[in-house]
């Protein structure tokens, strides 16, 4: 397969690939203005010369057509994806960093990074903001750290902020950097 972004405005690059069960590929990304990967353009909410990026999804079949895409963001605010996972059943689970909010469907979230998971067919499912400064979802600029299974979907990662705010639980920073592992269960 060979496929590109097919039209768009401004940059954009991938943040995590997987592979679903009917090989199928879903990518997760970050673009400017604009992306479209052939289900149609997806226009974000930003304009160039603003340098601020909205965060894609996208679910493309073995040979590379789409099967949908969406796009997140709110204007002149930061959302960016850090990884993609997908589970036994095929659904979608993307981690990232935002300032401000961002709404994947559920409603706007708050907090500086999100977890998001939508069905095979791309329809939202849940999402949730965790609240910690600094804290970096799923990538510390070496790689992704993400899984799903078949109950709960696993995120790991860094975070230098005094507490890190997880579902049930506050993590309080020990040294100057400090790791967690969380799980979320639909």
């Amino acid at each position: 397969m060979g496929k590109a972004n097919r039209g768009g405005n401004g940059l954009s690059s991938p943040a995590g690939i997987a592979t679903d069960g009917d090989g199928d590929v879903i990518l997760a990304g970050n673009f400017e203005v604009s992306i479209d990967f052939g289900c149609g353009v997806i226009n974000g909410p930003n304009t160039l010369p603003n340098r601020t990026q909205s965060v894609f999804v996208a679910k493309l079949d073995g040979a590379g057509n789409c099967l949908w895409s969406k796009g997140f963001g709110e204007p002149d605010l930061q959302q960016t994806a850090y990884g993609v996972a997908v589970g036994p059943n095929g659904d979608v689970s993307v981690t990232g960093l935002f300032s401000g909010k961002i709404d994947f469907g559920g409603g706007p979230l708050a907090g500086s990074f999100f977890v998001a998971e939508f069905d095979p067919a791309g329809a939202y499912r849940w999402s949730h903001g965790i609240a910690g400064q600094y804290a970096v979802a799923g990538s510390s600029g070496t790689g992704s750290w993400m899984a799903a299974s078949g109950t709960a979907i696993f995120i790991a990662g860094g975070f230098n902020s005094p507490t890190l705010s997880l579902p049930g639980q506050v993590l309080t920073l020990g040294s100057r950097t400090d790791t967690y592992l969380a799980s979320f269960v639909p």
